[in-house]
């Protein structure tokens, strides 16, 4: 069976295929010796990556999601102003696993579990921080699409393991 190739054009208009790990993101996270951990694209990316640092598993992904609505629902006055429908609505529909999370989410779940979230998003930017705790997790933010972010030496770990 022939292998099909998936197009897209990511921010910076470069033609890739799906699986390409050659993007100018990578290019950035590589000149300062990170590497992106491909998480599975769906809804569930930014949960399944936070799980998959906090636990060494992406399998309690929904139990993270549930997590950060738990927080969310009891920090209400903190997060109704920052969305333009009732947070009940908002929060609702943030339980279906199809729904990806945002940066409002990620805030919350660095609050919720007191770490400290890096998130990539572009090649020129510094990243953004919500600091909560001591621990680090990085990830980075193509699209809607998270993705970890590990440093080189953890990489290499993660090679040998496997």
């Amino acid at each position: 069976m022939e292998r099909q190739e998936h197009r897209y054009m990511d921010d910076e208009q470069e033609e890739h295929t799906i699986g390409s790990l050659d993007t100018s993101m990578d290019r950035y996270l590589e000149h300062h010796e990170l590497w992106r951990k491909r998480i599975p694209q769906d809804g569930s990316s930014l949960f399944r990556a936070v799980s998959e640092d906090l636990f060494s598993t992406q399998v309690h992904h929904y139990d993270v999601r549930l997590k950060c609505i738990e927080y969310m629902e009891l920090n209400t006055n903190e997060y109704s102003p920052l969305i333009t429908m009732p947070l009940s609505k908002y929060l609702t529909h943030l339980k279906d696993p199809t729904t990806p999370g945002g940066m409002l989410e990620v805030e919350a779940l660095a609050r919720c579990y007191r770490v400290r979230i890096l998130v990539y998003s572009g090649k020129d930017h510094d990243p953004v921080e919500c600091q909560y705790g001591s621990k680090t997790i990085m990830l980075s933010l193509i699209g809607y699409q998270f993705d970890r972010v590990i440093t080189e030496e953890r990489r290499r770990l993660l090679g040998i393991v496997q």
